[in-house]
């Protein structure tokens, strides 16, 4: 499922360059629209960098609508924006971010306004929240696969 236009471009061209049309089925749509489908569980979830775009009170709803949709035995890939619980590694990771940036030549005006959408306008997944979840729905805690600065990918499994 995947509701955005664009981003369903990019999985599709995806799904015919690995040659993947027999597998994978992809549709325009959310997980509430999704009809029948909803109430369909999978071997496997992918849910890719989607939480970060919801304030924490959005994300757990969706977070218990992804792990209802698991299977037994199936798994759960979940990507997102997570910043470290921990102060001091928050503030390392946001003074490391910032001259990444700079590097990669943003300016400082802009770069302020980045910095000023945490947590207004993208949201940090917390591992607490996610893990939380993931127990209550009788999966198993999320297991921290990459991270890159405050980008995390976990894997769950549902015994």
């Amino acid at each position: 499922l995947e509701p955005s236009a664009q981003m369903g471009q990019g999985c599709a061209a995806v799904i015919a360059r690995e040659g993947a049309g027999g597998r994978c089925n992809l549709l325009q749509s959310t997980l509430q629209d999704a009809g029948p489908l909803a109430d369909t569980p999978f071997a496997v979830v992918i849910c890719h960098h989607v939480l970060h775009l919801m304030p924490p009170a959005q994300q757990r709803p969706l977070l218990r609508q992804l792990c209802a949709q698991v299977a037994p035995g199936g798994q759960l890939l979940l990507s997102s924006f997570s910043e470290p619980a921990e102060a001091l590694q928050l503030e390392t990771n946001l003074v490391i971010a910032r001259c990444r940036l700079r590097q990669l030549g943003m300016d400082e005006d802009t770069l302020r306004l980045f910095m000023a959408g945490r947590n207004t306008v993208v949201f940090s997944l917390a591992e607490a929240l996610l893990a939380e979840e993931l127990v209550q729905a009788g999966l198993e805690p999320p297991q921290l696969l990459v991270q890159a600065l405050s980008n995390r990918l976990w894997l769950s499994r549902r015994p």
